[in-house]
């Protein structure tokens, strides 16, 4: 008797599932931000710790590499 709605609260939790594991959340995000998370990640849970750790990984990469390239002499700009 209660077929149509139980088959319809199914579909409603399979949704809800599926969209909580596999779409994230994109709100005050940049648009690389969102590639590099879709070109990164299949399961959105737990992807923000992720995507923060490759970053902070990235950064100290980055700043390494400028350290190694800059002159050891060189002068820095003086603030007037």
């Amino acid at each position: 008797a209660y077929a149509i709605q139980c088959f319809f609260a199914g579909v409603s939790i399979g949704a809800a599932v599926f969209v909580w594991l596999l779409l994230p959340e994109t709100h005050g995000k940049k648009l690389s931000e969102i590639e590099e998370y879709f070109h990164t990640n299949f399961i959105a849970a737990g992807a923000d710790a992720k995507a923060k750790k490759r970053r902070a990984q990235r950064r100290a990469q980055q700043k390494a590499k400028n350290q190694a390239t800059a002159p050891l002499n060189a002068k820095r700009p003086e603030h007037v």
